[in-house]
């Protein structure tokens, strides 16, 4: 994934986390702007309308929630990445107007980060995509994204819940990788128990349900669904 093209606002007030990891999203990330509460997150926020923002719930001033609030309240595009301690998880929960792409439980890992960064930049890329009501596979396929269902000549095929889950994924991702990470956070919700083997053992049996080569193998990183 590219990220050198994008402008993100990374927000922690605490110096010595927020210096750390700028220094780690400086190697992909050529304008990144750092604020140190939500108070001074929302006027870099007015001036540089970041592609995406990576923020902390406990901050000083105006918190994380709060400001993310306000910045919805007239930006619906911006991708949001919500860093939070896992006392704080259930208050974030119920925040659902927040349209957040993903929130991770402090302390992150550069992985972690760079994963979501990079769901964030598929859902930048894919907006179009995921606002369609249906994609056609092919002349007699066709994947419905509001109801998850897949159709062949119009007659619904049979898809488990996480069947259904990688399909909108995949989907609304066309032309790129979707990573094994994506794929363990988002279908799988991060549960230990599951890894690659689970994932690959789920592709192979859903690719029986699909014209061939839909999905295609990225070689250690993922699958891609081609346009």
């Amino acid at each position: 994934m590219d990220f050198k093209n994008l402008k993100v606002l990374y927000v922690e007030d605490e110096k010595e986390i927020r210096d750390s990891m700028a220094q780690i999203l400086s190697l992909e990330i050529k304008e990144l702007f750092l604020a140190e509460n939500g108070k001074e997150a929302l006027e870099v926020y007015k001036k540089i309308k970041p592609d995406i923002i990576i923020a902390d719930i406990n901050m000083p001033k105006i918190n994380g929630l709060e400001f993310v609030r306000q910045v919805r309240q007239s930006d619906q595009s911006v991708r949001v990445i919500m860093l939070t301690a896992q006392s704080d998880v259930q208050s974030l929960l119920e925040s659902t107007e927040l349209k957040l792409t993903r929130y991770l439980i402090k302390p992150v890992t550069g992985r972690e980060l760079f994963s979501s960064l990079e769901k964030a930049l598929c859902e930048i890329n894919s907006f179009q995509v995921v606002n369609k009501q249906t994609y056609a596979i092919d002349e007699e396929y066709l994947w419905d994204f509001k109801e998850s269902i897949l159709l062949y000549k119009n007659e619904e095929i049979h898809l488990t819940p996480k069947e259904k889950k990688i399909l909108n994924l995949m989907f609304s991702h066309l032309n790129m990788t979707v990573s094994y990470d994506m794929l363990l956070q988002d279908v799988w919700e991060n549960d230990d128990v599951y890894g690659i083997d689970t994932i690959k053992t789920t592709i192979k049996n859903l690719r029986r349900k699909l014209p061939k080569d839909t999905i295609g193998n990225v070689y250690g990183t993922g699958f891609r669904v081609k346009s």
